[in-house]
């Protein structure tokens, strides 16, 4: 049910490209369909569980299901992609359909799978973990035009591929980390993106002796 709007979307649309899955809106202001959709039903989904946090428990006992589901999918979406090609697919075919179905299927199985291993294994309390989910959708909103901004910066430069891969992420997750815990997690923005602000710690004041 989840995969079937998101494959109609995919389908109808001229410009995608198969190997990227969902398209992301980085292309103008305004999203293309199959990103709203994409993300849009990935947003409601999450809203929906918000209200319904019952129904987690069978999400964690279907992870392997969905595990199993988001492999078999994954790997069959990549075929039917055509390998790592950025070529559109064009106008709707039988052949595109299949292709945007699978890779549908394959988006909200990945999704649940990884819903259901993190419930199962990471559930308990842990303060690292805590501030990270804290700051992820800052992260989110933030680490495209520093990526962009990175690349350009260090693609003359000499020296191989993954070098300049593992500093530029490294460098832009120190940038955004830094600015959430100076700007947005004490701040507004702190309680308008997580539902909560957290206060700077303030030393603590020194007691009071008694005269004597």
């Amino acid at each position: 049910m989840l995969a079937a709007p998101l494959a109609l979307a995919l389908w109808l649309d001229p410009k995608w490209i198969a190997f990227f899955a969902v398209p992301t809106p980085d292309a103008g202001v305004i999203p293309n369909v199959s990103a709203l959709v994409g993300f849009g039903f990935a947003f409601g989904l999450g809203f929906a569980l918000d209200r319904r946090r019952d129904l987690l428990e069978r999400i964690a006992k279907g992870a392997p299901l969905f595990l199993s589901m988001a492999l078999v999918s994954g790997v069959a979406a990549y075929v039917l992609a055509g390998g790592p090609s950025i070529a559109p697919m064009g106008e709707p075919t039988a052949g595109k359909a299949l292709a945007a179905a699978v890779t549908a299927v394959a988006v909200f199985a990945s999704a649940l799978a990884a819903t259901g291993l993190c419930l199962r294994f990471a559930s308990g309390h842990s303060p690292v973990r805590r501030y990270l989910s804290d700051a992820s959708y800052w992260i989110y909103i933030v680490h495209l035009p520093l990526v962009m901004l990175a690349q350009v910066w260090v693609q003359d430069w000499a020296g191989p591929w993954w070098v300049k891969l593992i500093g530029v992420s490294a460098g832009v997750f120190a940038v955004c980390l830094a600015s959430y815990e100076l700007l947005i997690r004490h701040s507004f923005m702190g309680r308008w993106l997580n539902g909560r602000r957290v206060p700077w710690r303030n030393r603590p004041a020194p007691a009071l002796v008694p005269a004597e």
